[in-house]
């Protein structure tokens, strides 16, 4: 799973829409925000895609993640 371990070392994802996003194709950007303390960005790559997955809940100290899809 992407951006979603704890403090504890401990995965706590969605494992359904984790299974889900290589199946979209068409899907450039991945935005979520639960999972303070694994703030980010990420670039994912699939058999057939690429996609930016960021997870978007603020962490004390932390800048905010600014993405630009141009192409």
């Amino acid at each position: 799973m992407i951006l979603d371990r704890t403090k504890r070392d401990k995965n706590v994802g969605c494992e359904v829409l984790s299974k889900r996003l290589p199946q979209l194709n068409d899907c450039r950007l991945h935005v979520f925000g639960h999972i303070h303390e694994a703030h980010g960005a990420r670039i994912v790559k699939d058999h057939t895609n690429e996609r930016v997955s960021v997870n978007a809940a603020l962490y004390s100290g932390h800048p905010a993640v600014t993405v630009d899809l141009r192409n």
